[in-house]
C-alpha cells in the first residue's frame, strides 16, 4: 500500500550546515534532486566501526531523501592512492593496486554486509589524477600554490576566508597535515598544504609541469565532486574529523579557483568511541567491521548507531549492541507472527476498505510523527521510538487475534515496512518455521534456565555461548523484565 508522499506529509526538511553552524531550511540546487558527497574510505586496511558510522547514518539520509520523492545522486569517493597504502605495499612487498584492490573489495563487502546502498558513483583517486594537475597549475597560476623542490603548497596566507569554515584562528593553527618534518622546513606557513608531492623510489608517480609525483589527499574531492555533481552541489558530508584539514581544505581550493559556492550543507556526524575511551590502534580497542556483522545482525547494527543522534558521540559496548540485536529480533518476532496471522485471517476486506477503517484509529500519527522527526535534522532516534511505539499499540490489538482488528492490523504492519524503507531495522530474510512440537523443546528450555542462571551470576561469557548454541539450532531468545521468550526462526 506504498504510495508517494504528498508535499504536506513531507513537510519541511531542516538541516544543521557546519559551515555555518545553524539549522537551515533544505532547498536542493535543482527541484527535486539532491546531489549528495560522502568522503569515502583510504583503502589500506579494513574499516572499523568508526567508519561505519557515517556509513549507515547518510545511508539512512540519502533512503529518506528517496522516500519523500527526491531524485539523489550519490558520489564516494575511493582513496587508493597515500602514504598508508604505500607503506602496506612496502611492508607485504606487493604493489599498491594489490592493496588498493584488496581492501577496496572489503569495503564494499562490509558496506553490503551492513545493509547500505551502494553509491551511483565510487571514484578513485588515481582515475582523476590528470583533472588534480589542472586544478593544482590553476592555483599555481593565480598565486594561491607555490613550488618548493619538487612540492607544490596551497599558501593559506593568500586566502582571506582560510579557517572560516573549521573557526580555526590562521596564527595559532595547529599543522593538522600528513606531513614529516623535512616538509615543514620548505613551506612559507605552517598551516600550508600539500597539493602535490615529488616521487620517491619505488613509489607510483605522475608526470607533472613539477616533476614526476602524485597528488596531496586533500584535492581528489574538489575534483571528483565538481567532475560528477557539478561545481556546485547539495550535500557534502563525513566524519566531523574532516571538518579541519580536510574539508577546510577543499573549501579553500574551490573558493580559489572561482567556485565559492561548491557544497550548499556540510553534514558531519560524531565520534565513535569504545566504552567511553577514544578507538585507537595504538590502545588496542578498534572493532573491525567485519568482525561485527559475523556475530550480529546488520539491522541491529544500523538500530545500535541510529538510536543516537548522528551529531551526537556513541560510546561502543557490547552490551549496548546486544540491547539492539534485542529489540531488533523482538521487532522481527513481532512483523513475523503478525504477517502469518493476517494469512490466516478470513477477512475479506480490500486495500481500500482497509484504508478507510484504519483511518479511524490515527495509526498515521505515527508515521506522521516519524517524518516529523526526520525532517528535524534527520533525527533517527525519534523515527525509531515512533515505529517501537506503534508496534507495542498494533501488539495490543494483536493480542488474542480478531478479525473485527485486521484492518488496524493490516494498516499498520504496511506502515512499519514504509517506515522500514529508509530506517531498515526489520529483518526480511524470513524463514520457514518449524513448528514447535517438533523441536527438543526440553533441551531449548533447559538451555534457557542455565543462561538465565550464568546472567544472573554474571558470567556473561558462558550465557553468550549458550545464545549462540540456540542461535545455532534455530532458536531466537528475547530478554524481557518477565523473563526469557524464544521462538524458532529456521
Amino acid at each position: 500500500m506504498r504510495r508517494a508522499l504528498t508535499e504536506q506529509e513531507k513537510g519541511t526538511i531542516y538541516i544543521y550546515n557546519s559551515r555555518n553552524r545553524k539549522k537551515e531550511k533544505f532547498i536542493p540546487v535543482q527541484e527535486n534532486k539532491v546531489a549528495m558527497y560522502t568522503c569515502g574510505p583510504t583503502v589500506y586496511n579494513y574499516i572499523h566501526i568508526g567508519n561505519a558510522r557515517p556509513l549507515i547514518v547518510f545511508d539512512v539520509i540519502k533512503k529518506y531523501f528517496e522516500y519523500c520523492g527526491y531524485e539523489v545522486k550519490h558520489v564516494q569517493n575511493i582513496t587508493d592512492i597515500d602514504d598508508r597504502i604505500i607503506g602496506k605495499a612496502i611492508a607485504e612487498k606487493t604493489s599498491t593496486n594489490e592493496i588498493a584492490n584488496r581492501y577496496t573489495k572489503a569495503f564494499f563487502d562490509d558496506c553490503k554486509a551492513l545493509g547500505t546502498k551502494k553509491p551511483d558513483f565510487s571514484p578513485k583517486a588515481t582515475d582523476y589524477v590528470g583533472e588534480m594537475i589542472s586544478l593544482i597549475n590553476e592555483l599555481v597560476k593565480n598565486d594561491t600554490a607555490y613550488e618548493a623542490e619538487g612540492n607544490v603548497f596551497f599558501d593559506v596566507s593568500k586566502d582571506s576566508q582560510y579557517g572560516s569554515f573549521s573557526g580555526k584562528d590562521l596564527n595559532s593553527m595547529e599543522l593538522g597535515n600528513r606531513v614529516d618534518e623535512k616538509i615543514t622546513k620548505i613551506k612559507r606557513n605552517q598551516g600550508d598544504f600539500s597539493l602535490w608531492k615529488p616521487a620517491k623510489p619505488g613509489e607510483p608517480s605522475w608526470d607533472s609541469p613539477w616533476g614526476k609525483g602524485r597528488p596531496g589527499w586533500h584535492t581528489e574531492c574538489v575534483v571528483m565532486s565538481a567532475k560528477l555533481l557539478g561545481g556546485e552541489f547539495d550535500i557534502h558530508a563525513g566524519g566531523v574529523d574532516l571538518i579541519f584539514p580536510h574539508h577546510e581544505n577543499e573549501i579553500a581550493q574551490a573558493r580559489c579557483v572561482g567556485n565559492p559556492k561548491f557544497a550548499k550543507y556540510w553534514m558531519h556526524n560524531e565520534f565513535v568511541n569504545i566504552k567511553d575511551k577514544k578507538m585507537a590502534k595504538s590502545v588496542g580497542n578498534v572493532v573491525l567491521v567485519n568482525d561485527l556483522v559475523k556475530k550480529y545482525r546488520k539491522e541491529a547494527i544500523r538500530l545500535f548507531f541510529l538510536q543516537t543522534h548522528y551529531r551526537k558521540p556513541i560510546s561502543y559496548d557490547e552490551k549496548h549492541i546486544e540491547s539492539a540485536e534485542s529489540a531488533v529480533e523482538s521487532m522481527y518476532r513481532f512483523w513475523f507472527l503478525l504477517k502469518k496471522a493476517m494469512k490466516r485471517s478470513t477477512s475479506k476486506l480490500s486495500d481500500k476498505e482497509v484504508l478507510k477503517i484504519a483511518k479511524n484509529q490515527h495509526l498515521d500519527q505515527y508515521k506522521k510523527d516519524a517524518i516529523r522527526c526526520m525532517n528535524e535534522d534527520f533525527n533517527t532516534s525519534g523515527a525509531i521510538a515512533e515505529m517501537f511505539s506503534l508496534k507495542s499499540v498494533l501488539e495490543q490489538l494483536m493480542e488474542p487475534w480478531s478479525d473485527d482488528n485486521y484492518a488496524e492490523l493490516k494498516y499498520g504492519h504496511d506502515l512499519l515496512l514504509d517506515l522500514d524503507k529508509f530506517l531498515c531495522i526489520i529483518p526480511k530474510d524470513e524463514k520457514s518455521q518449524i513448528p514447535f512440537e517438533s523441536l527438543e523443546i526440553k533441551k531449548i528450555e533447559g538451555l534457557i534456565a542455565e543462561r538465565t542462571n550464568n546472567r544472573n551470576n554474571k558470567e556473561w561469557g558462558k550465557a553468550d555461548k549458550i545464545r549462540a548454541k540456540l542461535m545455532g539450532m534455530g532458536v531466537v531468545i528475547e530478554d524481557t523484565k518477565d523473563g526469557t521468550r524464544w521462538w524458532s526462526n529456521k
